[in-house]
């Protein structure tokens, strides 16, 4: 048996350009990359948080952004691009996109807030000329903002496990409109 040739898609500005449609294979093999990108990423939380002291945070966060983005683009991006949506209101095809979006939101989080407010309290306890009271108090406001770090790298961690194995419940072709019907 031949596989049916994917068909055209016409572009809604431009009507004379016609774009191929994507085929579920080609769905298939971003979907499997997007899932190596989201569990290596697994991967790196979870040597973060068993080996703290040898992968920094920094490197996690970097790292988070790209595991993050790239299946957006990767996984996502093509089926808004070729009008492959959710059958429901609210389907796997949203639920994954805001998963990503939330994965994305913790980034910022810990990248511009979490990270920034431990680098300053490191470089305040490393002064030698403050009290012993001052000192205290920055060792509780570091570690406060510490735990708020692991905090956000466990919220990622939880999203890119769930993104991971929720791409195999996204939809791969486009629904017609005689089909939604």
């Amino acid at each position: 048996m031949y596989a049916a040739a994917p068909t055209a898609l016409t572009c809604k500005v431009c009507p004379t350009v016609t774009i191929d449609a994507i085929s579920e294979k080609n769905i298939s093999v971003l979907d499997r990359l997007s899932a190596g990108i989201l569990l290596l990423w697994f991967g790196v939380a979870l040597l973060r948080l068993i080996f703290r002291p040898v992968i920094t945070i920094f490197f996690t966060d970097i790292t988070a952004w790209i595991a993050f983005s790239a299946p957006l683009l990767l996984s996502w991006l093509p089926r808004w691009l070729y009008e492959i949506t959710d059958a429901d209101i609210i389907g796997p095809l949203r639920l994954w996109g805001a998963a990503a979006t939330a994965g994305l939101l913790f980034c910022i989080a810990s990248s511009f807030i979490a990270t920034p407010k431990m680098e300053t309290l490191l470089a305040q306890l490393a002064s030698p000329d403050i009290s012993e009271q001052q000192r205290k108090s920055l060792s509780l406001a570091h570690n406060r903002a510490q735990n708020f770090s692991m905090q956000f790298l466990c919220i990622r961690a939880a999203l890119a496990a769930g993104m991971a194995l929720g791409l195999k419940k996204l939809p791969r072709k486009a629904v017609s409109v005689s089909e939604s019907l």
